[in-house]
């Protein structure tokens, strides 16, 4: 797969629903409601020119789950897809060049035949994508009808709730709210002028955003458990193969390394998911809060003075909690994410780290046997390796998967990810900089030549 090419394709299919947006006037709105401060059962939206208490800016491009997820972040997890495809593909390859997949009778199978076994295990995964996809167009065409549908649809508004989440997901694109106040003002005038082509551009937005979004992560996650089950179990064991570790490397982790990039791209993939979630947790506390706009939302990042008094972090905990419990519906979304990193870097060393133990205790059993097998001597032969330089290969083998990241930054990542979910404002800085963290490990890259089957 060309990564880059589809990322940047998919950035202009992106880029161009936000440039058709601002030409029908659904990029950026204001709304206005009244109610008790702080009680938000309350709240009531009304007409600008009534008597209100809070004027509010969402829309489109102020919502970042859509503009940032549109342009950013959807097209780089895309990039991220097919950068771990790739470097699944050519780990199995590298694998069989550095002989690290044997035969009961110490013999590597060829690429034929290991292609083979990629092609039986890719029709498996058709299948899956295939059952992904249908569950994924029923729920988002139910979620579109519930959230969007019936807002430009014909007949009485929906029972409205402040406090309901798959409500306020609409509000980004924002043009209902002119159908549920009758506003007469101009803005809303021009926008109900346009209500079947907000709706096409809704059903767009869902479209290529939440639906496609869905396919591709679900579809990601049981791909990568895919993988890992036919490189470090049924389809390698069942074709009379196992993976030993590289004797001749030179690398600590003994040859496992080749699948670095698989994992490096996997865990990358997956913090976008949590950073995609997140924005839509962060517009959503942005809804309820009483800042006019997104800079005032943002402004209160750092307190012009720190309390640490017992009582004052108490308070601010109590209240995070609070806003979880409430919020429930959309946090979970990025707890969802959470859970994809958590999982993929477990699973990673779970598989890694046990194959490299097999393989080692493997290699070990063979030279520790008397009288020797022939078929290992031949072996060790072949790759120019002698018992002794086996020996020390194996002792000294590292099992964490990959260089990076490290066991502390794992831990720090998934503490800072509950962190970001009790203190959202600041947890969008930790966010920021996650991302940016994972952008510069992934820019890095490999410097190795790969080929693709």
């Amino acid at each position: 797969m060309r990564s880059f090419e589809v990322a940047i394709a998919a950035f202009f299919v992106g880029a161009a629903f936000l440039i058709a947006a601002f030409s029908i006037g659904i990029l950026n709105f204001e709304t206005c409601w009244n109610g008790t401060a702080g009680e938000l059962a309350t709240y009531q939206l009304v007409a600008c020119n009534e008597p209100h208490i809070l004027a509010k800016q969402v829309g489109f491009g102020l919502a970042l789950n859509w503009s940032v997820g549109l342009c950013l972040l959807f097209p780089f997890f895309i990039y991220c897809v097919c950068e771990t495809v790739n470097g699944g593909l050519w780990a199995v390859d590298e694998m069989v060049r550095r002989q690290m997949i044997v035969s009961d009778s110490w013999h590597t199978p060829t690429d034929a035949f290991m292609r083979k076994l990629v092609r039986r295990r890719t029709f498996t995964l058709i299948l899956v994508v295939v059952a992904v996809t249908v569950l994924a167009t029923f729920f988002v065409a139910l979620q579109y009808y519930r959230v969007v549908g019936r807002f430009y649809g014909e007949g009485a508004f929906p029972t409205f709730r402040f406090d309901d989440p798959q409500n306020e997901a609409d509000w980004s694109i924002a043009a209902p709210i002119c159908a549920h106040t009758g506003e007469k003002s101009a803005q809303c005038t021009m926008v109900l002028q346009y209500r079947a082509l907000n709706s096409w551009f809704s059903a767009a937005a869902y479209a290529y955003l939440v639906y496609l979004g869905a396919i591709s992560a679900i579809s990601f996650m049981c791909a990568f458990g895919l993988y890992v089950r036919f490189i470090f179990a049924a389809d390698v064991r069942n074709a009379k193969l196992r993976v030993i570790p590289d004797l001749r490397s030179t690398d600590p982790r003994r040859g496992f390394e080749v699948l670095e990039d698989f994992f490096t791209y996997a865990i990358i993939g997956c913090f976008v998911l949590f950073a995609m979630g997140y924005l839509v947790t962060l517009q959503n506390v942005y809804l309820r809060q009483p800042d006019r706009d997104l800079a005032a939302f943002f402004l209160p990042l750092i307190p012009a003075k720190l309390d640490w008094k017992p009582e004052v972090l108490i308070e601010t905990i109590r209240s995070g909690v609070e806003f979880v419990l409430v919020n429930g519906k959309t946090v979970a979304v990025t707890f969802l994410g959470l859970f994809f990193i958590a999982l993929v870097i477990a699973a990673a060393a779970a598989a890694l780290g046990s194959a490299a133990r097999k393989g080692a205790r493997v290699v070990a059993r063979e030279l520790a046997a008397q009288p020797p097998n022939p078929a290992f001597a031949d072996y060790l032969h072949r790759i120019n390796v002698t018992p002794s330089q086996a020996q020390g290969a194996i002792e000294d083998i590292r099992y964490w998967p990959m260089e990076w990241p490290t066991l502390v930054t794992t831990v720090a990542w998934l503490l800072l990810g509950i962190v970001a979910m009790l203190f959202v404002n600041f947890g969008a800085v930790i966010v920021a900089a996650g991302l940016t963290y994972v952008i510069v490990q992934a820019s890095r890259g490999s410097q190795r030549s790969k080929q693709t089957a």
